[in-house]
């Protein structure tokens, strides 16, 4: 799994045009939403990760709870981003890994959302000036 963190002062999108033949359905996740002072943590699942996704998803809850923390941020989006890797998931798996990231990070006490899976979405970012305010963080299990 492959993350990037960034602490954005705001940050809002809209899901524009279905892309994948498994898109979530709008009804399960908001089509479009705005956060202020929000981690977004746009992620890629990796085919490897879904040999111990369990493994990965709690690692990178570590990763982006502890950024979180570390910055001051409210909450955290959990954004579905497939550029950050060319050996992507099956979207199953993918999608499954996202949810479970959600649950994940909630359970440690951090509120968290979600943008929708399978869809291209516009997005605006207004991003903070500190040393942590972009992270890249690679995953394995």
């Amino acid at each position: 799994m492959k993350l990037l963190l960034v602490h954005a002062e705001s940050f809002s999108y809209e899901a524009r045009i279905k892309s994948a033949s498994l898109a979530e359905s709008l009804d399960e996740v908001p089509a479009s939403a705005s956060f202020d002072n929000v981690v977004v943590a746009f992620v890629s699942v990796e085919t490897r990760d879904a040999k111990d996704l369990d493994a990965v998803v709690s690692r990178a809850s570590d990763a982006i709870v502890d950024i979180v923390e570390k910055v001051g941020a409210d909450r955290v989006l959990i954004y579905p981003f497939k550029y950050l890797s060319p050996s992507l998931a099956p979207p199953r798996v993918f999608l499954r890994a996202l949810k479970m990231l959600e649950e994940h990070v909630a359970r440690r006490g951090v509120k968290a959302a979600r943008a929708p899976f399978g869809w291209y979405k516009r997005f605006y970012v207004r991003c903070r000036n500190h040393p942590l305010a972009e992270v890249t963080i690679e995953i394995r299990a």
